[in-house]
């Protein structure tokens, strides 16, 4: 169930981003200045995700 929640909230996250990113599709420089923070971000949510998966087989196990 937390796992769920977790994809949805990444990918809502990606969603917004997108529109974000759309909408200033004409300002290439803000992009630029972005773009590290959203690389964080994903490397963030995807080392709590795995993370939380290998934690998950452990205690199945």
């Amino acid at each position: 169930l937390l796992e769920v929640k977790f994809i949805q909230k990444g990918q809502y996250i990606c969603q917004m981003f997108g529109w974000y990113l759309l909408q200033i599709n004409l300002l290439g420089p803000l992009w630029l200045l972005t773009y590290p923070c959203f690389t964080s971000m994903m490397r963030n949510l995807i080392s709590q995700y795995s993370s939380a998966t290998i934690s998950q087989e452990k205690w199945t196990r």
